[in-house]
């Protein structure tokens, strides 16, 4: 603080006005050195006579330092968790046709021997099927050139036939290759007729054994007694037509 008094009696108007200059430079020399040394804070200045408040400024580095603060970082959201991926449906793909195979070309084949079974009688009431005769009987010839059969027993020995057991070949056995001989054993009454008829021997297939037994029961014995009793080989064979 810096007080002037003025204490001198009054002057001239030079003295005066260069009174005044000195003042003024005094003054703005004061407040130029108090500026530039005076601490960050510090009171206004006063001067007795006139009063001149002076308003620091803060320092360049400070207002930076202020200005640079850290920005409050924002909270960060958290990412939606990621969508399962979708299940593609499976295609179902169809099963493709299965080939045909190709029929089996007939072969012939040699029928395995097998055990000769014991007669089996074949009831009169079964009915036979109408088909073309396929298989082919044989047996002796006879005086007035009918066949006739293989062996007898009983009251007739031998007989001629006025109907022979001819047999049709069944398509699925001249298919698969089977042929062979079925040797029947007939019963017949006293007009020649079948009343019993039963397999002496098989020719190892079902097929031509049941054929056989159908044809011998279409089949009639000419001059034969009641109850004889007659053996008729049926042949099947895969070269006949």
């Amino acid at each position: 603080m810096i007080a002037v008094r003025e204490s001198q009696p009054p002057a001239t108007s030079s003295t005066i006005l260069c009174l005044c200059a000195a003042f003024a430079l005094a003054v703005h020399g004061a407040l130029l050195f108090a500026w530039k040394y005076a601490p960050e804070e510090s009171a206004p200045v006063t001067i007795e006579g006139e009063s001149v408040e002076v308003a620091l400024v803060e320092s360049a580095p400070a207002a930076a330092a202020a200005s640079a603060e850290p920005a409050p970082v924002p909270e960060s959201t958290p990412a939606p968790p990621p969508e399962p991926p979708k299940k593609e449906p499976e295609m179902t793909l169809p099963e493709p046709p299965k080939p045909t195979p190709p029929p089996r070309l007939a072969t012939a084949a040699t029928p395995s021997p097998k055990t000769t079974p014991q007669p089996t009688s074949v009831r009169k009431s079964q009915a036979p099927r109408n088909s073309t005769a396929t298989g082919i009987t044989s047996g002796e010839s006879s005086p007035n050139g009918k066949s006739a059969a293989g062996s007898g027993s009983g009251k007739n020995a031998k007989a001629s036939y006025v109907v022979r057991p001819i047999a049709s070949y069944p398509p699925e056995s001249r298919t698969a290759g089977e042929q062979g001989v079925v040797i029947l054993r007939l019963t017949v009454d006293g007009n020649g007729r079948p009343t019993a008829v039963s397999i002496a021997k098989s020719s190892g297939f079902p097929r031509l054994d049941r054929a056989a037994v159908e044809a011998g029961w279409r089949c009639r014995v000419r001059d034969a007694a009641a109850g004889s009793h007659l053996d008729a080989p049926v042949r099947f064979n895969l070269g006949d037509r």
